[in-house]
């Protein structure tokens, strides 16, 4: 099975069409929903010369005193910007959503939804739903299915990620709804 932008690299670079800069999405999880979910493993700080940067919180919280979900979002959709290869800069969001996919899924999914929205091209799509979104499905199918096919249904852009989930372990009846949900047919 082929995803269906694995034979196009070169779109990594055309901005998806009538895209200027990307609204701005809106967080819909409250403030409270985020404590606790910093996963720590941002690269050591102390790699830094700089003892200000050494000492700062984790990156996932911007310029905040707590996790940023939009700067999460917006840095984890940019990561893959470059391609397949991403940004190295920016890598640290990739392995934060990743993290999130095993004990905050609910967070992890807000914060997909939130780089869908950021994402300039279809690449990035692509890599987001291949990556991350696939794992989040594979892990916690059915506390998440009715939360995706509602995202599906709201976004045609969430629906193109999804389009690039493979099944990942997921049982049936919820590989059957992610299909129907992204546009393709079940296999029932």
């Amino acid at each position: 099975m082929v995803r269906s932008n694995d034979q196009r690299p070169e779109r990594s670079a055309k901005p998806r069409s009538g895209s200027g800069a990307p609204a701005d999405p809106q967080c819909r999880l409250p403030a409270e929903a985020w404590d606790g979910v910093c996963c720590g493993a941002c690269p050591d700080h102390d790699w830094w010369d700089d003892d200000e940067v050494a000492a700062s919180p984790p990156f996932c919280f911007g310029t905040s005193r707590a996790l940023d979900p939009a700067h999460l979002a917006r840095t984890y959709a940019l990561g893959y910007k470059g391609g397949i290869k991403g940004n190295e800069e920016r890598a640290w969001a990739s392995r934060c959503v990743f993290a999130m996919v095993y004990d905050h899924p609910v967070a992890a999914l807000e914060i997909i939804r939130m780089a869908i929205a950021y994402s300039e091209t279809d690449w990035q799509v692509t890599l987001i739903g291949c990556g991350e979104l696939e794992s989040l499905l594979g892990r916690h199918d059915r506390k998440i299915i009715g939360a995706v096919e509602q995202m599906a249904r709201e976004s045609p852009k969430f629906r193109e990620c999804l389009a690039n989930v493979w099944r990942h372990g997921m049982p049936d009846d919820v590989w059957d709804r992610v299909l129907a949900a992204s546009g393709r047919k079940p296999t029932a």
